[in-house]
């Protein structure tokens, strides 16, 4: 019976280049029934696979991360964000950051919440009844933080608003409460 012989081939090696156009190799050999290696000449020439390819790793391109919270809430602040260099068009993994065109970088910075800051005051709530029926009681209230936008009252987070007297409550027979 005649021998008979395969070529084999071994997995493909990365890409030679980060973007664009690169090459691939892998090893080629030709193998008997038994899968040993033997000399390449023994294998039909024509069926060779082939031991290196051009490989296409798309264009490396900047790809910015999410814009952070803003420094401020109102009167201007700033934003920033990170960039990646990315190949593939932006879909492929991170590659170091010289693949990237540095003219093309979109801003990793800018202005954010430029409106004038609100006119901010306290709001009180309504008292709470008395704490006793007569003598010396205490009532409570809530105060807020509020600001005026196109000329409505609307509640900010506290912080906003400077702690000031008018976070106290006002005392009652004498008494004095803090309000929440």
């Amino acid at each position: 019976m005649c021998q008979s012989y395969v070529w084999g081939a071994g997995a493909w090696s990365a890409c030679s280049a980060d973007c664009g156009v690169g090459v691939k190799t892998r090893s080629v050999f030709c193998t008997d029934e038994a899968g040993a290696v033997v000399d390449a000449s023994l294998c039909p020439q024509a069926a060779m696979p082939a031991a290196s390819a051009a490989c296409n790793q798309g264009a490396c391109v900047w790809v910015p991360t999410v814009w952070s919270d803003c420094t401020a809430a109102c009167g201007g602040g700033t934003q920033l964000r990170n960039l990646e260099c990315r190949n593939g068009g932006g879909a492929g993994p991170r590659v170091i950051n010289g693949n990237c065109y540095s003219g093309s970088q979109p801003a990793t910075s800018r202005l954010c919440n430029t409106g004038a800051c609100l006119p901010l005051f306290w709001s009180p709530g309504p008292w709470s009844a008395c704490s006793v029926q007569c003598g010396g009681g205490t009532a409570q209230r809530k105060v807020g933080c509020s600001g005026v936008r196109n000329g409505a009252a609307m509640a900010v987070a506290a912080e906003y608003c400077q702690v000031s007297a008018a976070a106290r409550v006002v005392p009652i027979g004498g008494a004095l409460s803090v309000g929440e």
